[in-house]
């Protein structure tokens, strides 16, 4: 939350400074976290009741439909801006990945313990060798 609130407030400080300027936001992958916190500098620039279009303005730059927004993070972004679950609500309603990712997720958090077996076994499973 302090690095998304960080973000924010960076982004909050260059729009005032720079109300015309663009801002980039890059990492060396971008496609989970980073993802969401360009998503949160585009609703909290779109203002309350907008998260429809800064949904769809993130995904427009998603060229390659590589970003896989993390979930807890847009849950973080969620309650930073007090949008109240809206921006995770718009991103399920358009993009798959963030479903498919916000339910492994929730699986894993509901037994952890389930999961570690599971990793544990393919972990373990023999590889097959080609000949």
């Amino acid at each position: 939350m302090d690095d998304l609130a960080t973000a924010l407030d960076f982004a909050r400080a260059v729009r005032d400074r720079v109300p015309e300027g663009v801002l980039a936001v890059h990492c060396q992958h971008g496609v989970s976290r980073l993802a969401v916190v360009a998503l949160a500098i585009i609703a909290d620039e779109a203002g309350p009741g907008a998260e429809a279009n800064a949904v769809a303005a993130l995904l427009r730059q998603d060229d390659d439909a590589r970003m896989q927004p993390n979930p807890l993070i847009v849950s973080l972004a969620d309650a930073a801006l007090f949008r109240y679950g809206h921006l995770g609500a718009a991103l399920a309603a358009v993009c798959p990945r963030y479903v498919a990712w916000r339910d492994h997720w929730r699986d894993i958090a509901l037994d952890p313990g389930a999961y570690w077996e599971q990793a544990r076994r393919v972990r373990l499973r023999p590889r097959r060798r080609e000949v």
